[in-house]
């Protein structure tokens, strides 16, 4: 009977081991999954930062253009010779420019909470290999307890005698 919980341990300890691994180690499925919430976030960073990229190219291909001069030179506040100027404020006092824009924004590229490397190892295998120890004793431990136990309510009660009385569960189950 030791034999198979022996086997029985060493069956749960490798089954254990394999799924703990599996799921939270290095290459498991937890970590992978971090990982590609990592790539998705670097990649729309990167278009974004494509985007961007897109937009000064442009605005440089036509910085020489006299439209983007003239316009650049009114948002200065320069007019040509015959232009009347008209500025119109909003509630709290600031100008507003022809566009509705209240002020020039710089470009600004979005929140990248990961900008550092990421790293995402998992755990190790000699701690999945703990856990793993720890769940299969517990396991067995407790396999082994359950069939003592019905073990001993299975067996003959004890009937003591002594001085021609009869003590302990003599009651036969039927």
């Amino acid at each position: 009977m030791t034999r198979n919980y022996l086997v029985l341990f060493l069956f749960l300890l490798v089954l254990c081991t394999a799924v703990i691994f599996g799921l939270a180690g290095p290459k498991g499925l937890l970590t992978n999954r971090s990982l590609e919430q990592y790539v998705e976030q670097k990649r729309y960073v990167l278009d974004v930062q494509r985007l961007q990229l897109e937009t000064l190219q442009h605005r440089y291909d036509n910085v020489h253009s006299r439209e983007s001069v003239l316009d650049a030179a009114r948002k200065m506040g320069y007019v040509q010779r015959g232009e009347r100027v008209y500025l119109f404020f909003d509630s709290q006092g600031a100008p507003v420019y022809p566009n509705g824009e209240t002020q020039q924004l710089p470009i600004s590229t979005p929140s990248d909470p990961g900008s550092t490397f990421h790293s995402e190892r998992g755990i190790s295998f000699s701690l999945s290999l703990l856990l793993a120890l720890l769940l299969s004793m517990s396991i067995t431990g407790s396999i082994a307890l359950i069939r003592y136990k019905r073990k001993r309510s299975r067996e003959e009660p004890v009937i003591l005698s002594f001085n021609g009385e009869v003590y302990g569960n003599h009651h036969r189950k039927t």
